[in-house]
């Protein structure tokens, strides 16, 4: 045999050896790899259709009541007053009856005429004129009113507020020390 015919017998035996045989059993997995990189943020979505509104609730309770209001407050304006110098002025007021005059109370404002905004609580003095304008006195019906000196165009407010006799007072109020200012707040439910 050359040498030639067997390079060839070996090689075809080396070549039928490595490609025949049956396959070996799989091998273990091997490690997990690096994550790869984050991709791109998608589309947003369409938006979804609002949802349909739920039944109405049932009616709620009732409240606690309110505190008691004070319905013998009434509020007067008398509009566009000329003050006299030196004399009262009589200004009608058919709120101030002989009972808010012995058990109640009026309050007097002023102001000027178109001015608007606020009203000054009498007495009032205006450094400007040097005017002192003040209540003289207080009838059923009527307030008088005294200025230093003669003064127009000017709008009137008067509030009365009925009062209680301080006979019912202390017998709808017995034990309360009806000197002491605190004592009556507290009784009256009044805050200051």
């Amino acid at each position: 045999m050359n040498a030639r015919a067997l390079c060839s017998t070996v090689l075809l035996l080396v070549m039928g050896t490595a490609c025949s045989g049956k396959d070996g059993a799989a091998g273990p997995a091997g490690p997990t790899g690096p994550a790869g990189a984050q991709g791109p943020a998608g589309t947003p979505g369409a938006a979804g259709t609002n949802g349909t509104d739920g039944a109405a609730g049932a009616p709620g309770a009732t409240g606690p009541a309110g505190p008691q209001g004070n319905a013998n407050v009434r509020s007067t304006v008398v509009p566009n007053v000329s003050l006299s110098a030196s004399a009262s002025t009589l200004v009608s007021v058919p709120a101030i009856t002989n009972d808010i005059v012995d058990n109640g109370a009026v309050l007097v404002y002023v102001r000027l005429v178109g001015f608007g905004g606020y009203w000054d609580a009498l007495p009032v003095y205006s450094s400007a004129g040097g005017v002192l304008i003040r209540v003289s006195h207080i009838t059923a019906g009527q307030v008088w009113l005294h200025t230093s000196s003669a003064t127009a165009n000017r709008d009137i407010r008067v509030v009365t507020i009925a009062g209680t006799p301080a006979s019912a007072l202390v017998s709808r109020y017995p034990g309360v020390d009806f000197g002491d200012p605190e004592a009556v707040q507290r009784a009256l439910g009044v805050r200051f």
